[in-house]
C-alpha cells in the first residue's frame, strides 16, 4: 500500500482509490499546492479608516457612544454594553442606528446586511442612558425569537435578555420573565393574548422584526396599536424600530406598515 503523485494536489492510492487534499505518508514529499501557507499579518483596510473621517459618521459614533478598535486588521466597535471585538465596523449600520435612537424608524435592508445588529447598537446606547430601560422585540416565529435572544445574550452578556413564547407555559412564568428581564423577545401572538399580563406602557423601546407583517388584523398590528395607546394614555412617547427586507412593492403597502 503506497501513494504516487496524481495531478495537482491529488494523490492516487495504489489500491485504486483517490483521496483529495490528504498529506502524504511519512517520508513522502509534499505535493505542490498542499504546502502550509505562510501566516501573513492582516493589514487595516484603508477604506475603513477613510470613512471614519466623514462628519456624519463621527457624529453618529458620538451619539451612540461608540469607539472604533483595531484588531488583527479589522475594526470593531467598542461600547460599554457590548462584548469586545464582536461587532465589526459597518458605516451604514452606525449611521442608521444613530437616527433610530431618537425617532420611530422603519429599516428596509436586504437579508444579510445586519438589521438586527443595528437594533443591538440602539439598545446598547439606550441602556447606557437608562439602565432600567425596558425593551420588547417581536418576532414571527419561536425559532426567530430564540435566535434573537441568543444574539442579544452573546453581544450584551451583562444585560438580562430572555424570550417568551407559547412554550413559556404558565401565566406566572411569563409574568416573572417579563418583570425580571429588561430585554424581552417574544412572538406577537403571545403578547397579544396577554395584554392583561404585560404592561406595554412600561416598554420604552419596541422592536418589530419582519415588520411587513404589521398590517390589518395581524397580531403585530394589534400589539403595536395597544403599545401606542398605553404609552400615550400615560403621557409617554412610544419609540419603535421596524426591521424588514420586504416591505412591499407599492407605496400604499409601505404606508400601511408605517
Amino acid at each position: 500500500f503506497g501513494i504516487e503523485p496524481w495531478g495537482s494536489g491529488r494523490m492516487r492510492y495504489r489500491d485504486g482509490g483517490r483521496r483529495q487534499g490528504r498529506k502524504p505518508l511519512k517520508g513522502q514529499p509534499m505535493l505542490p499546492g498542499l504546502e502550509e501557507p505562510l501566516a501573513e499579518k492582516p493589514t487595516p483596510q484603508p477604506a475603513l479608516k477613510k470613512s471614519l473621517e466623514k462628519p456624519e459618521l463621527k457624529e453618529s459614533l458620538v451619539k451612540l457612544s461608540l469607539e472604533e478598535v483595531e484588531k488583527e486588521g479589522k475594526i470593531f466597535l467598542k461600547h460599554h454594553n457590548l462584548k469586545e471585538n464582536t461587532i465589526e465596523f459597518r458605516e451604514y449600520q452606525i449611521v442608521i442606528a444613530a437616527k433610530a435612537i431618537i425617532e420611530n424608524s422603519l429599516i428596509i435592508l436586504p437579508t444579510g446586511l445586519g438589521k438586527t445588529i443595528i437594533a443591538v447598537l440602539v439598545v446598547a446606547q439606550l441602556l447606557r442612558q437608562n439602565p432600567n430601560l425596558k425593551v420588547l422585540m417581536l418576532a414571527p416565529t419561536r425559532e426567530l425569537v430564540r435566535q434573537h435572544r441568543n444574539l442579544f445574550k452573546s453581544l450584551m452578556p451583562d444585560q438580562k435578555a430572555e424570550m417568551i413564547t407559547s412554550l413559556s407555559a404558565t401565566v406566572e412564568q411569563r409574568r416573572k420573565i417579563w418583570s425580571e428581564n429588561n430585554i424581552i423577545i417574544a412572538t406577537a401572538q403571545v403578547i397579544e393574548k396577554g395584554f392583561e399580563i404585560f404592561d406595554l406602557s412600561g416598554v420604552d423601546y419596541l422592536i418589530v422584526d419582519e415588520a411587513h407583517h404589521t398590517t390589518k388584523e395581524h397580531a403585530y398590528a394589534l400589539v403595536c396599536q395597544e403599545y401606542f395607546r398605553q404609552r400615550k394614555d400615560k403621557g409617554l412617547k412610544p419609540l419603535t424600530l421596524g426591521l424588514t427586507a420586504s416591505p412591499g412593492s407599492q407605496r400604499p403597502e409601505v404606508e400601511e406598515i408605517l
